[in-house]
């Protein structure tokens, strides 16, 4: 995968990560491994079609999961944030995405699409992943850490 097609997803989950949740994300390691499945208890599963196809996998602890859902619902009870968890993850890797493939389009001209966000939860997760080269961009923020598992193909 081009150096190209990763650098997009430091620059979206960055400007996301202030813009809705007003906090810094870092760059901490950047690895490969030979598939996207998760290491984090919750993961955000996108597919992307077009000219790449393949899938991004977001992945972070429960409770950075929790912490980012209160960030938008300050004066929402626990039940609540806890029950809309899912559907803020969700949105903010279809945000990240998004603004990837639009980035991508725009500066190298290569159009492509996503799929509506899968959420999967729990230590150990199995579940069938292509067996596809992923780089891993692992970031930081006060919360914890956002693993971005990139799994794509020209």
């Amino acid at each position: 995968m081009r150096k190209e097609v990763v650098n997009p997803f430091i620059s979206a989950a960055t400007s996301v990560f202030l813009q809705e949740y007003k906090l810094v994300l870092s760059r901490k390691s950047l690895t490969t491994k030979s598939s996207p499945i998760p290491s984090l208890a919750v993961a955000v599963s996108i597919g992307v079609t077009g000219k790449l196809k393949g899938m991004v996998v977001y992945s972070m602890s429960e409770q950075m999961a929790y912490a980012l859902a209160a960030l938008l619902m300050p004066d929402k009870s626990p039940e609540t944030i806890k029950k809309h968890t899912d559907s803020v993850i969700g949105e903010m890797g279809n945000v990240i995405t998004g603004q990837v493939t639009m980035a991508l389009d725009e500066d190298l001209g290569i159009d492509c699409d996503i799929t509506p966000p899968f959420i999967h939860r729990g230590e150990n997760m199995t579940t069938n992943y292509l067996e596809l080269e992923t780089i891993v961009l692992t970031a930081l923020c006060d919360l914890g850490e956002l693993e971005i598992n990139i799994s794509l193909t020209e």
